[in-house]
């Protein structure tokens, strides 16, 4: 599998998988793409199959049914070895190698993929700042030396060195704090936007994958209840599980997880105050209650639509 720039498609067909010794599978029957470049959250209940689906990408785990394709490619027919240098791998516990500094932590795959000693310092060195680790700081210090959030940070930059076009995060900053998790969280958005890579995220924290995905998949009992985006997932639930979940009913929830790019639609304003297409729609509401009319609905300050209070007031109300 060749490493080009950008992200990959990631492709479940009919993917099952079943433990010895369990009465009923851990996949069963999981069938939905990946887009490329998309970060998709793996959402639901513990034991619901989030991370064995997860581990069935680097092949961690051996589907007994079923396939995974990258590409278009069977991952199965891919060398381990070279299937795994391409696949970014984050996970809860971090699993920084003791023995090793920060930086040479950071240097383990771009090492094994020799790369020239001068291009390896210089990644570690741009990565350690991109996750906010002042290099000088930070490259020469062991993982027993920092804190729980500059350990995610470190395990973080270490599953990017390569610029894989497939990132596999296991529920990374679960053992962190709620202030430091939500930094983690915008750096994480941050990093997607400048790597275009394929990014596959495991949480059970339902206010996390909605806070981070572009698109979501609920897993229960080792099937998919819902795939889609999150517009999709808290405006038409599948199911009375997935209506649950996502508390979707609620009208505040809604105005606090969809964005104003969720409610707008296509047009000129006019010359009406602007407002960004990722702003939360509850920014759009308080506007709206101090007296503006019409938005101009901006993506990276190119005007992208409109929204107004009808169009709102739709995207929210049950």
């Amino acid at each position: 599998m060749t490493l080009t720039s950008g992200g990959a498609e990631i492709r479940f067909e009919s993917v099952g998988v079943r433990y010895a010794a369990t009465e009923r599978p851990a996949l069963d029957d999981v069938t939905f793409a990946v887009p490329s470049g998309a970060l998709t959250v793996l959402v639901g209940p513990s034991g619901g199959g989030k991370t064995t689906l997860l581990r069935t990408v680097n092949r961690l785990v051996a589907p007994t049914a079923g396939r995974v394709l990258v590409d278009g490619t069977d991952v199965a027919s891919v060398p381990l070895e070279e299937l795994r240098r391409g696949i970014g791998y984050a996970i809860q516990a971090v699993g920084l190698f003791p023995h090793y500094t920060v930086a040479q932590n950071v240097a383990v795959v771009p090492s094994l993929l020799h790369w020239p000693p001068d291009e390896i310092t210089r990644r570690v060195d741009e990565l350690l700042r991109l996750v906010h680790l002042d290099p000088a700081r930070y490259r020469n210090r062991y993982p027993r030396e920092l804190s729980g959030g500059e350990a995610q940070r470190a395990g973080v930059a270490r599953a990017i060195a390569s610029k894989p076009r497939i990132l596999l995060m296991d529920e990374p900053f679960g053992a962190v704090d709620a202030i430091v998790r939500r930094s983690l969280q915008q750096e994480l958005l941050a990093i997607c936007k400048s790597l275009g890579s394929t990014i596959l995220f495991v949480t059970h924290d339902v206010d996390e994958a909605l806070q981070l995905a572009d698109r979501v998949v609920v897993l229960k009992d080792g099937r998919v209840e819902q795939h889609g985006s999150v517009l999709d997932v808290m405006l038409r639930p599948a199911t009375g599980y997935v209506r649950d979940l996502f508390r979707a009913d609620d009208v505040l929830r809604r105005l606090r997880i969809l964005r104003v790019g969720d409610a707008m639609r296509a047009g000129e304003a006019g010359g009406a105050p602007q407002i960004d297409a990722d702003e939360p729609l509850l920014h759009a509401l308080e506007r709206f209650l101090q007296g503006e009319r019409r938005l101009s609905v901006c993506t990276q300050g190119v005007a992208a639509g409109v929204l107004d209070l009808d169009l709102l007031r739709a995207a929210v109300l049950p």
